[in-house]
């Protein structure tokens, strides 16, 4: 018995323990998963910010997929995602985006304003159209609805 690899086995014990405690008290194992997604999310969303700020679309898109893997009744996350897919120019995704903004907030108008650029951008008008014309009908207030009217 080696009182130096005791040694490493209990410290590797000690730096596993955020995970299996809080205030003294040991999570069970679904708190410790839940602990990790939220973690994991955050990363992702982190990551997925800088690489806007950055204007790396490309790779903004792929952390936006990721998070929405974790999180995928996250409407914020489609309303990113399909922002980075305008500007790469990947139409057809931000209107598959849009409408899954659409399908999880209905009365938001920016997933018919995503889905009506989407659209636009692919020349299919009356879809576009149409897309204006239900975000209005759920505010007719919005001004970059109005706008891009």
């Amino acid at each position: 018995f080696c009182f130096f690899c005791f040694f490493c086995f209990f410290f590797s014990l000690l730096s596993s323990s955020r995970l299996m405690y809080r205030s003294g008290k040991r999570l069970t194992e679904e708190e410790e998963a839940e602990i990790l997604r939220q973690e994991t999310l955050a990363t992702a969303k982190k990551n997925a910010l800088k690489a806007v700020n950055s204007k790396q679309y490309e790779w903004a898109s792929k952390w936006y997929s990721d998070a929405i893997e974790i999180d995928p009744n996250d409407f914020k996350l489609y309303n990113m995602r399909s922002t980075c897919y305008l500007r790469l120019e990947k139409f057809t995704q931000c209107v598959t985006d849009a409408e899954q903004m659409i399908r999880l907030k209905p009365r938001n108008w920016a997933g018919y304003h995503r889905k009506a650029q989407g659209h636009a951008a692919l020349n299919e008008f009356a879809w576009a159209h149409r897309a204006l014309c239900l975000g209005l009908a759920v505010d007719g207030q919005a001004e970059a609805l109005i706008r891009l009217r």
